[in-house]
């Protein structure tokens, strides 16, 4: 433990490269985002392995982590999916709430219970309509229906 806080006190006095204006004592995070900086397009083990043929040992994993944390920093969101912009959630849109009661010219005959509410399966089996043939085209399909 001793040689450990030796060797940390002896560092102390260096100073980071970006204080020193990019001299030699490079961290190995500065190393990294230079890498990155030279070869965008490369992935974390591409990176690591480059460097570590340059002589500073690093493991995919800490590449990885670099670059997470310098775009969180910088605010970009790559890769990030979400609803899309002006998307609808559940009952939204639809002029009521999920489980009350629809017309009984919109519920479905035969269904189990008669009460003419609504099950769970036939919103979700109306939702994935919805996502496979699109708005419109769900519309079209209930007119051809209920005629």
């Amino acid at each position: 433990m001793a040689k450990k806080k030796q060797a940390r006190e002896e560092n102390k006095g260096d100073a980071p490269a970006s204080a020193n204006g990019g001299g030699l004592n490079l961290t190995k995070s500065d190393k990294i985002r230079q890498a990155f900086k030279d070869y965008p397009d490369k992935k974390p083990k591409a990176i690591a392995d480059l460097l570590t043929s340059q002589g500073t040992p690093v493991t995919p994993g800490l590449v990885s982590q670099i670059k997470s944390n310098d775009s969180k920093k910088s605010g970009v969101r790559n890769g990030r999916r979400g609803r899309r912009k002006g998307s609808r959630g559940a009952g939204q849109g639809t002029g009521r709430a999920l489980g009350q009661p629809v017309a009984a010219s919109q519920a479905r005959s035969g269904h189990e219970g008669g009460d003419g509410m609504l099950a769970v399966d036939d919103v979700v089996t109306v939702r994935g309509l919805a996502r496979r043939l699109g708005k419109d085209a769900l519309h079209q399909l209930v007119d051809a229906v209920a005629d």
